[in-house]
């Protein structure tokens, strides 16, 4: 799930030094690649005595997504031992091999990784193979025994190919190479790993609610029907990837109105299988509740890939820039 908290005391922004790893503070020289600056970004985060755990991962997690390439946390007499395990914590959700230096009233975070913008149409690749193998997890009974805190976990590498997506596309902005790559540019890359990481939240709650659905034993029919909706939003979102990755605007309108018709089948399985006053054989009403959450999650996995397929309209092609005609205009104008 996002962590997008943009807290922390701004941003200074200095030339890169020289390594992958240099220690903050070292002697900074000025490069420059294709006639572009490269800068070095620093984000601040002033880490108040009373902070609370899951408010401080946010702000970390934000500096990340800024592209920073330097977390700096200022130590204000809190609790250092809680502030160093938060970013333990942040340290194995992101991955790589960042670099951690403890100093008298601060911890500095570098060598975070620097994702070129070359690399963001493989980076949203792998988020959604990641996004449709938790989504065909969700709808497999085999999964059913999987507590909560299990298919968080399972949500885990989701979120961190979403905010290496989110960070790149920043990191694309600040050397002004919004292109992206091939296929869509870097904000379009962004708005399908937003709606990839909804899909996969969804995934979550199916996989939970499928387990407790599963234990009231609905009966076989109920079963099938609910099993088939999963299994066609599974391939709807499948077919809107394949779309992407094949470059098929065209094709995105009709993918578009598919999704509305699947969408309008999910609610018609929802008067069916959901009672408003008369109870239903084999439904017990411990099964209303996760019944109806799975149909929602389904109907709205369905619903961001329409989004998808949007953004494959909005965002791909080559945009073509040039001046605006200076045209003058002297007195009213009347019109015929």
């Amino acid at each position: 799930m996002t962590q997008g908290s943009k807290t922390g005391d701004g941003v200074r922004r200095r030339v890169a030094p020289r390594g992958p790893a240099m220690p903050p503070d070292s002697p900074i020289e000025e490069e420059t690649f294709s006639d572009i600056p490269v800068v070095f970004t620093s984000r601040t985060i002033d880490l108040v005595e009373d902070f609370l755990p899951e408010h401080f991962f946010r702000e970390l997690v934000g500096a990340y997504l800024s592209g920073a390439d330097e977390i700096v946390v200022l130590l204000r007499g809190g609790n250092r031992a809680a502030a160093r395990s938060v970013v333990v914590t942040f340290v194995g959700r992101i991955g790589g091999y960042p670099a951690c230096e403890e100093r008298r009233d601060r911890l500095v975070l570098w060598n975070l990784g620097d994702p070129s913008p070359s690399e963001l149409p493989a980076l949203a690749e792998h988020l959604g193979e990641l996004t449709l193998e938790l989504l065909a997890h969700a709808g497999d009974a085999r999964f059913s025994g999987l507590s909560e805190g299990e298919w968080e976990a399972l949500d885990d590498p989701v979120d961190r190919a979403m905010w290496e997506v989110h960070r790149s596309v920043e990191r694309s902005i600040r050397i002004g190479k919004l292109g992206g790559g091939s296929r869509l540019d870097a904000l379009g890359w962004l708005e399908a790993a937003r709606s990839l990481e909804r899909i996969a939240d969804h995934a979550v709650l199916i996989g939970v609610n499928g387990a407790r659905w599963r234990a009231t034993r609905p009966s076989d029919t109920q079963l099938a029907l609910v099993s088939d909706l999963h299994h066609r939003a599974l391939e709807y979102v499948s077919s809107v990837l394949d779309l992407v990755s094949r470059n098929s605007t065209s094709l995105a309108n009709a993918s578009i109105d598919l999704g509305g018709a699947l969408r309008e089948t999910s609610r018609t399985l929802v008067d069916r299988l959901i009672p408003v006053r008369d109870p239903v054989e084999g439904h017990s009403p411990a099964a209303i509740v996760p019944l109806s959450w799975m149909l929602h999650s389904l109907e709205r996995t369905v619903a961001y890939g329409q989004d998808l397929a949007e953004v494959l309209i909005d965002h791909s092609g080559t945009s073509v820039h040039r001046p605006i005609p200076q045209v003058g205009l002297v007195g009213p104008v009347s019109l015929p």
